[in-house]
């Protein structure tokens, strides 16, 4: 894959992970949703740990989003993408606070890697992810 081909992809693969990270803030559950592919596998620290399928998936990120009082504040770090051929890989870092219903305010950090493959890059979505244990922050919201 040639520079710009590589340069293109990646940035393909940004707009994925910023809709993604926009839907996750506003616990717009379709918006998530319509970035992953049909046929994910996802991996969470939350038992069962494994999640296939848009269903299993669905429903884990609702779980999530439910535990939320409001938006979620939710960050990008350490963001790495590479590219070769028809496959991509994403890892990065998602903070997260918000105030949850015990009006405790959790803060995590998540490592949720991205994979995608097919025949083009472009407009595919994540056929697999995970994300890492959570770190919690007890006490009053700041």
């Amino acid at each position: 894959m040639d520079t710009k081909s590589a340069d293109t992809a990646r940035a393909e693969v940004m707009t994925v992970l910023d809709r993604r990270l926009e839907a996750s803030r506003a616990k717009d559950i379709d918006r998530l949703m319509a970035v992953y592919s049909p046929g994910i596998v996802y991996f969470d620290i939350i038992p069962p740990h494994q999640f296939t399928g848009a269903g299993e998936v669905r429903r884990n990120f609702q779980r999530w989003f439910d535990e939320y009082e409001g938006d979620i504040g939710l960050e990008t770090h350490d963001l790495h993408v590479a590219v070769s051929g028809d496959v991509a890989f994403a890892h990065m870092l998602h903070p997260t606070a918000a105030p949850v219903g015990t009006g405790r305010m959790p803060r995590s950090g998540c490592a949720p890697p991205c994979a995608w493959s097919g025949p083009a890059i472009n407009g595919a979505s994540p056929t697999s992810t995970s994300r890492s244990p959570s770190i919690p922050r007890t006490g009053a919201p700041s």
